[in-house]
């Protein structure tokens, strides 16, 4: 029952009500569902995640992320989950430099397609920047330099 931690959560940080109730009632049961053990995801490591989301320091799709490292007992803290799950978050730059190569490797499906190179694109980038950007911002960065790109012929 996460009665008392949501409303610890939504009390001491402004991360979205409804993101909190997402995570600590279907991601959670999620994990659980595969096994991992959600007695070892107490309220104080879930309020410490949710605090680090709150300062940037992990993006929101690293919450599950996170916990699934603890439920899965590889970490006894969410410190030591960003560690072992290398979920911080990237700066910008970092972020425009693993986009750039993206873009430069797929060069001949942006000719191709144009903007509808997003999409695909998109996936890559995800699987590559996943728990270490927010999708909105990596998608936001993305077009942006596609447009660019597509613009400039």
């Amino acid at each position: 029952d996460y009665v008392d931690v949501f409303a610890d959560v939504i009390k001491e940080t402004d991360v979205s009500p409804p993101f909190v109730a997402s995570i600590l009632c279907s991601t959670i049961t999620e994990l659980s569902r595969e096994g991992l053990n959600s007695k070892l995801l107490n309220n104080n490591i879930i309020l410490e995640t949710f605090r680090l989301l709150q300062s940037s320091t992990i993006p929101k799709e690293s919450v599950p992320i996170i916990f699934r490292d603890i439920m899965s007992g590889n970490s006894s803290d969410v410190n030591m989950a960003i560690k072992n799950t290398n979920t911080t978050s990237l700066s910008d730059t970092e972020i425009i430099n693993i986009l750039q190569d993206i873009i430069r490797k797929n060069n001949p499906l942006i000719q191709n397609q144009g903007e509808r190179a997003a999409r695909p694109l998109m996936g890559m980038a995800m699987s590559k920047l996943r728990g270490k950007a927010s999708g909105q911002k990596i998608n936001h960065m993305l077009n942006k330099m596609l447009h660019d790109i597509i613009n400039d012929k």
